[in-house]
């Protein structure tokens, strides 16, 4: 029998089915040989996919805080820099910045108070004014970021949680390179597709979020599509974050969570060290 084949959506080459990790009864992703990434199938329609972001309730739910006060606590806790102070550290003095994806804008009120110029683009309507009613007005343009045409370049892109959402991540890399001073750095964050919590609990596992993502990454997928764009001095981080998810992927319930948390928080921390934990942070200079 001949199965298939799928397109990888980071380097392009064929994948054969292989249900690597089964996310729920219609969903899993399959891990591409060539750059580890994982890609989403059965592919869903862009229609599908638009309806997702234009509910209020989605990015509500990206900032919404827990109730539990204990889980809470643990939750606003911190081990690694914020994405506005982790930007900051690469350059002396205030600068502009273009974040792709603004969602509630939390970012981009946190790098304007700082003293940056401060630009945004998102694909839904009600995200750009979500984060213009936190700047300015008509300061964040709506449409693929991809498609869209600036008339300006800045010091910084990022695109936080984002490339995870693209059919073609490439083309974004490749839009931001073009908007970046000289000297300029491109900043993201996306799921680990390495993550061992990812592999051991599949459809359980606390962060699945299908069909919106369409791609997981790998460390090695990252640096591959950043040296395909153009970029130079590429960083790969793997900072220790979402350290509950063990205990979310156990369960939901909140006293099993805060008896779970201590081994939650410490398991997050060990796979972070060795790049196995929940995310990659990437950064790299035009």
């Amino acid at each position: 029998m001949i199965r298939k084949m799928i397109i990888c959506r980071v380097c392009r080459k064929n994948i054969i089915p292989n249900k690597n990790i089964i996310v729920s009864e219609r969903f899993f992703y399959n891990k591409c040989s060539f750059c580890k990434s994982g890609t989403l199938f059965p592919f869903p329609d862009n229609k599908e996919l638009k309806s997702y972001y234009q509910t209020q309730n989605y990015y509500f739910g990206l900032s919404k805080g827990v109730s539990n006060k204990i889980i809470q606590w643990i939750f606003t806790r911190k081990l690694f820099k914020s994405y506005d102070s982790w930007v900051q550290s690469y350059f002396t003095k205030p600068g502009s910045v273009l974040d792709v994806g603004t969602g509630n804008g939390e970012f981009l009120y946190s790098m304007k108070q700082h003293g940056w110029d401060v630009w945004g683009s998102d694909i839904s309507k009600l995200a750009a004014n979500n984060t213009d009613s936190k700047i300015y007005k008509n300061r964040v343009k709506v449409g693929r970021f991809s498609n869209q045409i600036w008339n300006k370049k800045f010091n910084a892109v990022t695109l936080w949680h984002v490339l995870e959402h693209e059919e073609n991540s490439f083309k974004y890399t490749k839009k931001a390179f073009s908007l970046l001073k000289l000297n300029g750095r491109i900043f993201g964050e996306v799921p680990n597709f390495e993550s061992s919590l990812l592999n051991l609990f599949g459809r359980t596992y606390a962060w699945i979020m299908v069909p919106v993502h369409i791609v997981y990454f790998s460390p090695e997928s990252i640096k591959y599509i950043l040296k395909k764009t153009g970029f130079k001095n590429i960083e790969i981080h793997t900072p220790p974050r979402a350290l509950l998810n063990f205990a979310f992927s156990v369960s939901r319930n909140p006293l099993i969570i805060s008896l779970l948390a201590p081994l939650s928080i410490l398991i997050g921390i060990l796979l972070s060290v060795i790049r196995k934990g929940e995310v990659i942070r990437f950064s790299a200079q035009r």
